[in-house]
């Protein structure tokens, strides 16, 4: 039997704003020379939705930041806060607990750091905590690559091409991401998931 315990948030971490994906965005569409609308239509996403992301006035989902980062052909990984992270003295190899790359999701209601360096291609090793109510998304997303996980603690709710499960401390999940999926922590405390995904 596996019993849940509580997982401490790492210390020295402090959640970002949407300053870092706002200039990030900013700063790539200029290089790109495209448009809001043109970026728009590459990602699948409403122009509001991108001029309030890029003037930092929202925190987008993680389903949100995926479509951009595909516009872009980027990894996720390229939009999280490094901050001062020791990556470049562990030679790309460690990440510290104290140094972990950043990202929050819809506000504060999802937080996620990176495990993995950012540089390293093809996959994404992340730690993410949901809050009751926080979600990937409302709708359904897919993309390229694998969506596997580990439930530290609390309840995740998952679907993945309208099949629903329910999962507990100790439950696990694999599954191809062209298939349309999402989460949401449904529970009244919070989730902690190990998450990772294959590009």
């Amino acid at each position: 039997m596996v019993v849940a315990r509580k997982i401490a948030r790492p210390p020295n971490i402090k959640e970002i704003d949407g300053k870092v994906l706002a200039d990030r965005i900013g700063d790539l569409r200029q290089q790109h020379g495209l448009s809001l609308q043109q970026l728009a239509d590459r990602a699948g996403l409403s122009i509001g939705t991108i001029s309030q992301v890029e003037r930092g006035l929202s925190r987008p989902s993680l389903r949100t930041v995926r479509k951009l980062a595909n516009a872009f052909g980027l990894p996720t990984a390229y939009f999280f806060d490094t901050g001062n992270s020791g990556e470049e003295a562990e030679d790309g190899i460690v990440i510290r607990e104290g140094s972990r790359p950043v990202m929050t999701f819809g506000g504060t209601d999802m937080t996620a750091w990176m495990l993995s360096p950012p540089a390293l291609e093809g996959m994404q090793f992340m730690l993410v905590h949901l809050k009751p109510g926080a979600m990937s998304g409302r709708r359904n997303y897919e993309h390229s690559g694998l969506d596997l996980g580990l439930v530290l603690s609390g309840t995740l709710n998952l679907e993945v091409q309208d099949r629903f499960y329910v999962l507990g401390a100790g439950d696990s999940f694999c599954f191809d991401s062209n298939r349309p999926h999402r989460f949401e922590n449904c529970g009244k405390t919070e989730c902690v998931v190990v998450y990772i995904n294959t590009q």
